[in-house]
């Protein structure tokens, strides 16, 4: 029982995902077909990361996700790919 205790504990402190970095910057989606998006990402759930390029929603879904790459650079953000 006690391990089992340690074990949750431990997930408690890991964070689910890294969409929160890129939530409100402008990014580069890599797909898996090899297509490339350019937008802002305006909102990410579970499953979908919504970019807004050019004025028009995009809705993309994670698993098809190859890497996104931050364009901007912020002071205190780190600029990071993020594989899935």
């Amino acid at each position: 029982m006690e391990i089992k205790e340690r074990v949750n504990t431990r997930r408690e402190g890991r964070p689910e995902d890294l969409d929160g970095e890129l939530l409100g910057r402008e990014v580069e989606v890599v797909l898996k077909n090899g297509g490339v998006l350019r937008g802002r990402v305006v909102s990410t759930s579970s499953y979908w990361v919504k970019v807004e390029s050019s004025g028009i929603p995009l809705y993309v879904n994670k698993p098809f996700i190859v890497f996104v790459r931050a364009l901007d650079q912020q002071p205190g953000r780190p600029l990071q790919a993020t594989p899935r």
